[in-house]
């Protein structure tokens, strides 16, 4: 049960410091010390009496306790012997490996297992990139036209009406959406049937009650797909705004960090958090040129605007973007024709840690 999930989850570690194994490499005049072969995994709360180790093939146990048991891998262990002991302890049956494989764009006519020669990456690439796939899969489910007088979530601090009327026919519009931020649009992305979505917030109460409320199917299918990330961006104060704007770990974690994990574009960014609302508009005209959308399709919804032209000015957004939709806070963005890489990067240098008041 749990053992074999926690072995599962300990070979990835194993994987991913191979990925990452640099002996011998040197690195700014000095010889580096990053050895895979060095890096300790500790699995907590087995029970060593049941003698059943069922790392003892790739790894040996440097110390243990009653409870804990701390592995390096042995020297003799390859990569593909710990990504054979990762498929037997994972809960993901051979027949999705093979179909996932089929599918991929390089790897049509290759097998799970040697497909890593053939891409020419590491078996923790093979195996992330599988996840990915399995999880951010668009899910079929109907997809239904937003309905503003049923709609039963309104947030009192939430959208207005034509603002609302707004963002549901953008979502029905649209396949996929990426969410800086969680609340009434997550609703109304439920309610329209979203076949991918992905939403970060920084306070767990709002990952709680989104989830609580795309799972529970009372007002609309379950949307158990949805993707939530609950990002650390420190300390926070009144309206989700971030008290220590200096932490550098701050604007990582919420802008960069979860778009790092989508291997894909999305059709809707929409920016609902007050956190570096410019940045983020530049992060995901970039995340989408980065993954090759076509541009002309692409949009990317900003709430609070009137907030946010008192704090930048009204040309804030006018090098790079033009409205295609608006209404009382929430206006639709599409990129300028001629905006450019390098225009949206000195636009997200240049507000990336001012905030919204």
């Amino acid at each position: 049960g749990r053992y074999r999930y926690r072995v599962a989850c300990a070979c990835l570690a194993f994987l991913h410091a191979l990925k990452y194994d640099k002996r011998g490499q040197v690195e700014d005049g000095y010889r580096t010390s990053k050895n895979a072969y060095e890096v300790k995994v500790g699995i907590h709360d087995v029970d060593v009496r049941e003698g059943n180790d069922m790392l003892e093939d790739v790894a040996y146990v440097v110390e243990e306790s009653k409870k804990l048991r701390v592995y390096s891998l042995r020297h003799n262990a390859t990569e593909n012997e710990i990504f054979q002991l990762w498929k037997k302890h994972s809960s993901i049956q051979d027949d999705e490996f093979q179909g996932i494989i089929r599918t991929g764009n390089s790897t049509s006519s290759t097998s799970f297992d040697d497909s890593s020669q053939l891409l020419n990456t590491t078996k923790f690439d093979i195996v992330s990139d599988f996840i990915y796939k399995r999880a951010s899969a668009p899910s079929i489910h109907d997809r239904n036209r937003f309905d503003i007088i049923n709609h039963a979530k309104k947030h009192p601090r939430g959208l207005s009406n034509q603002d609302r009327a707004i963002l549901g026919h953008a979502y029905y519009e649209a396949t996929s959406v990426f969410e800086f931020g969680l609340g009434e649009s997550t609703d109304i992305a439920a309610q329209t049937g979203m076949p991918r979505y992905t939403g970060v917030a920084s306070d767990p109460k709002h990952v709680i009650s989104a989830r609580n409320y795309t799972n529970s199917g009372t007002y609309h299918e379950k949307m158990d797909h949805f993707r939530f990330i609950l990002v650390d961006a420190g300390k926070l104060g009144k309206d989700e705004k971030v008290i220590d704007k200096s932490l550098s770990k701050a604007e990582y974690e919420y802008q960069i960090s979860p778009l790092l994990l989508e291997q894909e574009s999305f059709d809707f960014y929409f920016i609902g958090g007050r956190y570096l609302p410019v940045s983020c508009l530049c992060i995901s005209f970039l995340h989408a040129m980065k993954f090759g959308a076509d541009m002309k399709q692409v949009k990317v919804g900003v709430n609070k605007m009137s907030q946010i032209l008192r704090q930048y000015g009204k040309g804030v957004f006018r090098d790079v973007a033009e409205v295609i939709d608006g209404g009382e806070e929430l206006w639709i963005f599409q990129l300028r024709q001629d905006a450019t890489e390098e225009k949206l990067m000195q636009l997200w240098e240049h507000y990336r840690r001012s905030n919204a008041p």
